[in-house]
């Protein structure tokens, strides 16, 4: 029997949880090409690049869109 409220996917790690992000299908693919050729996971360089995005937002270094 099924344990209530588990789905079939794995667990996720310690202090993370999924977000779900629409983004543009080129944007998509740029970043899977750049994670395998960093032979990286895609997830790992979305959060480094979202990291390195809130960190020049918060010390005022970002640029205006």
């Amino acid at each position: 029997m099924a344990d209530a409220g588990k789905s079939g996917s794995k667990r996720l790690p310690e202090g993370k949880r999924q977000m779900l992000c629409i983004l543009d299908e080129d944007v998509i693919k740029r970043v899977k090409i750049a994670a395998v050729k960093s032979n990286a996971r895609v997830s790992h360089v979305v959060e480094q690049a979202l990291k390195q995005w809130l960190d020049r937002l918060e010390t005022g270094r970002l640029g205006k869109f």
